[in-house]
């Protein structure tokens, strides 16, 4: 995992699902991605994204870092503890990671784990810390992840609405979804066809959002107000004094 060519190739399927192609074609048929393939998808899509925040335990890795104090490293993407237990990180993770660091976007981590030297060190040893621009590990309130990504987000300057956040817990995801990120469940770790799906959201809210500007933008302003507008309408008011200001112009405009 330390060098991008050693990161697994996969293969992005026509429902857009991703399975692990070794460095074959994928049983579809489909060409297999690496990381320059998956850059120049990812370049394709030009999402208005500066961030990606990742959850660490069962998002890049299967497992919970804090029960790895001890590990040792058996492979590249494998961990060892004494007990016998092992901590791997996903096929995917690497090459996702790598590519959207070779495309200019910076990577953040939030995580609630109580183990941040653990989870640093596991990082390193999977060769995934240089990629890594900001880490903000800590139990958050009642498991909540605002703190993390109000802190990510003040510490590297980038607006919620530029970040993409990746977790596998729903609750994680729509907790910083009220804060105006773009967040993305997980399921059996990171991989292409996440990243690609997220971008393409990320478009399309821009794109409704840029649309809605430009409506609101367009929208009639009233014209301004004159002092025989303003006796017509305060006469209006005495004769109807119920009546609406929309109702009052109208009346006025008839007395």
């Amino acid at each position: 995992i330390g060098d991008a060519s050693m990161a697994p190739a996969v293969s992005l399927s026509s429902g857009g699902s991703v399975s692990n192609a070794g460095n074959t074609r994928s049983r579809d048929g489909s060409e297999s991605l690496d990381v320059d393939s998956l850059s120049e998808e990812i370049g394709v899509v030009r999402a208005p994204v500066e961030l990606i925040v990742v959850d660490l335990d069962d998002t890049l890795w299967r497992g919970n870092c804090q029960d790895f104090a001890g590990a040792v490293p058996i492979s590249s993407s494998e961990v060892l503890c004494a007990s016998g237990e092992t901590l791997h990180v996903y096929p995917e993770v690497a090459l996702v990671l790598r590519s959207v660091h070779t495309c200019g976007m910076r990577i953040a981590v939030a995580s609630n784990s109580p183990a941040k030297g653990t989870a640093l060190r596991i990082l390193r040893q999977f060769g995934l810390a240089p990629l890594i621009s900001h880490c903000e590990i800590f139990p958050g309130a009642k498991g909540c992840k605002h703190e993390h990504l109000r802190r990510i987000s003040g510490a590297m300057r980038v607006s919620m609405r530029n970040i993409i956040f990746f977790d596998d817990l729903a609750r994680n995801v729509r907790d910083v979804q009220q804060l105006g990120c773009s967040a993305h469940q997980v399921r059996g770790g990171l991989t292409a066809a996440d990243l690609i799906a997220a971008l393409r959201a990320a478009c399309t809210r821009a794109s409704s959002a840029a649309t809605l500007h430009t409506f609101l933008g367009k929208r009639p302003v009233a014209a301004p107000s004159t002092p025989e507008h303003d006796d017509r309408e305060r006469s209006a008011k005495r004769h109807a004094p119920d009546c609406t200001a929309d109702e009052a112009q109208l009346l006025g405009n008839a007395l």
